[in-house]
């Protein structure tokens, strides 16, 4: 394992030089209004239909096996360990097959297409709480309603009003990259693999179209809606409540309650401390599955240059 690199995935994106780089909404506000349907609203009513079933068709164990299944390979894998911590910062380097395999599993969790999101916290990186964080829930002023409506920003409201970051100026290596761009741009059909394969495997495991159903609505939108809410957290709640052991220059937090769903995600001061480090906990006690998955590739000789925080923990 090699020591943490301090510099970003590209240094230019440190140096705040006024400039925000974006693709204004109204440009993309259509095609935003279809991403919102299919990967929010859709999976939230499935996600509602779900719960109001419980009373009367409780899920089986099946389904909820495979529920978790698809939110490890999913949020683990897909979000938290690939298009965060491998395309966003570099933090390791693994085979071109693996990293096809691991942005087709981040886009079955729903929240765009790989390069876009790697874009979008690339940005938010760049101004983390300033002027040009596409998500900071701190623009609203710090009274109580200026609290509440930057949480919702932050949460939910942004993605109804940002404006894109420009993959052009913040995804230059992944635009050139052949593989990861065309797993990129057939994030839709990704997405539906991840919504109907399920469906598909609890109906076969089942031998029954209700289990089809099932499979749809507790391990398809149920886990895509509630895989967003744990991602959203991090936007938002790790920005305002929480801890702050670094001096980060932002308000970046650690939540240990939300380690575990959010597989590491919520060590989220530790993250922007060292933002390219494979490992967000920092302590023996800092549940971090996202770190542990990277360390079973690396034991199987299928991750390298695993990046790592340069001072220990203690020498905060």
């Amino acid at each position: 394992m090699s020591d943490f690199i301090t510099e970003a995935p590209y240094s230019e994106l440190k140096k705040n030089d006024g400039a925000f780089h974006t693709i204004p909404h109204r440009i993309v506000s259509r095609t935003l209004a279809v991403y919102v349907t299919l990967c929010h609203v859709i999976p939230f009513l499935g996600a509602v239909s779900a719960v109001v079933l419980i009373p009367s068709s409780p899920p089986s164990m099946t389904t909820v096996l495979v529920t978790i299944v698809m939110w490890f390979l999913s949020l683990c894998i897909g979000i938290t360990v690939g298009y965060h911590r491998l395309f966003s910062h570099r933090a390791f380097q693994t085979t071109t097959p693996i990293r096809v395999l691991i942005g087709i599993c981040g886009a079955m969790a729903g929240q765009g297409p790989l390069i876009a999101w790697v874009a979008l916290h690339r940005s938010h990186h760049k101004f983390s709480d300033e002027a040009g964080d596409p998500h900071s829930p701190w623009p609203h002023g710090l009274t109580w309603i200026g609290t509440l409506q930057g949480l919702w920003h932050a949460h939910f409201g942004w993605v109804l009003s940002y404006d894109m970051p420009d993959p052009l100026y913040y995804c230059p290596d992944l635009i050139k990259d052949r593989a990861i761009s065309r797993t990129s741009r057939l994030f839709l059909v990704w997405y539906l693999l991840g919504l109907l394969l399920p469906a598909a495997v609890v109906g076969l495991l089942s031998a029954s179209w209700w289990g089809v159903l099932e499979g749809f609505l507790w391990a398809g939108c149920f886990r895509v809606a509630i895989s967003s809410q744990v991602t959203w957290c991090i936007n938002s709640i790790c920005h305002v409540f929480g801890p702050s052991p670094y001096k980060t220059g932002d308000h970046s937090t650690n939540l240990a309650w939300l380690a575990v769903p959010s597989f590491g995600e919520s060590w989220h001061n530790n993250h922007h401390a060292y933002p390219r480090s494979a490992m967000f906990g920092h302590r023996w006690w800092q549940i971090d599955f996202g770190y542990t998955f990277i360390s079973v590739l690396q034991r199987c000789g299928l991750a390298w240059d695993v990046q790592l925080p340069k001072h220990q923990p203690q020498d905060r």
